[in-house]
């Protein structure tokens, strides 16, 4: 999710105080929600000149100094325009960001950058995402990588997170179920049905609110089971269906497209 650093206390106002433009010399055709957040740096002067500017706009008293987290997401809101001029109070001159429905978050430290920069993911658009499974976690953008792997590329995007991209992460399964009847890779073994079973076990498990929303919008999904007394060599197992209960078990010929 995109994010963008912002100096205390005009990070805070934003999110608690109704702050609802951001100065920057420079328009953006980005749209939609980001990530506030609060850069490390901020003087005693630029604090008390905020202060003095947020009791003008009518806004929310500012916290104490030393009271205002720092070097971290503090939060998001969402981008709705970027213009040339506004009448918004807290219009400076030059161009602005218009924004509406802040949200505030647990404060999580990070790094800020220039710019809108790729942050961590949000789950359910609440709180942001920490999954983690042995050494494979959440890099940020919806998707896994290992990070003791010397070597591995982080732009791949072969592993959803089952976390905050729990809707990509049981497409895929429904893929693999639907075209693998039995596999072992040396670690484990399964079929079809297994691994459609273990991933949407591991979504519910993670984010039961966006598992059901992915399974409504998945639909039946036709599990291969490896089978040596069919002629196939599997059957067809149908799951995701209504009521959820009912398996079938269909030959190839039989199979419902």
């Amino acid at each position: 999710m995109k994010a963008l650093s912002i100096r205390q206390p005009w990070a805070w106002l934003i999110i608690h105080g109704g702050k609802d433009l951001e100065n920057r010399t420079w328009n953006t055709k980005f749209r939609g929600r980001f990530l506030v957040h609060a850069a490390q740096g901020m003087t005693r002067k630029e604090y008390e000149f905020a202060r003095d500017f947020a009791l003008q706009a009518n806004a929310t008293l500012l916290p104490p100094l030393e009271d205002l987290q720092r070097g971290g997401i503090i939060g998001s809101v969402e981008l709705v325009d970027s213009l040339d001029r506004s009448d918004s109070p807290w219009y400076m001159g030059d161009k602005g960001f218009v924004l509406r429905d802040p949200k505030p978050l647990p404060f999580m430290p990070m790094r800020g950058r220039l710019g809108f920069f790729e942050g961590p993911s949000l789950v359910n658009g609440e709180t942001i995402c920490t999954y983690q499974w042995g050494t494979w976690e959440c890099r940020g953008d919806g998707y896994l990588w290992d990070a003791d792997h010397d070597g591995y590329d982080p732009s791949e995007c072969d592993n959803a997170c089952p976390c905050c991209n729990t809707l990509v992460f049981l497409q895929r399964a429904k893929e693999e179920a639907e075209t693998t009847s039995s596999y072992s890779n040396g670690y484990s073994s399964g079929t079809g049905e297994s691994i459609w079973l273990d991933h949407v076990k591991a979504a519910h498990r993670e984010n039961p609110t966006a598992t059901e929303a992915a399974l409504a919008k998945i639909g039946p999904v036709h599990a291969l089971v490896d089978d040596n007394s069919h002629p196939e060599g599997f059957v067809v197992r149908i799951h995701n269906t209504e009521p959820a209960v009912v398996i079938q078990q269909l030959t190839t010929g039989e199979r419902q497209q």
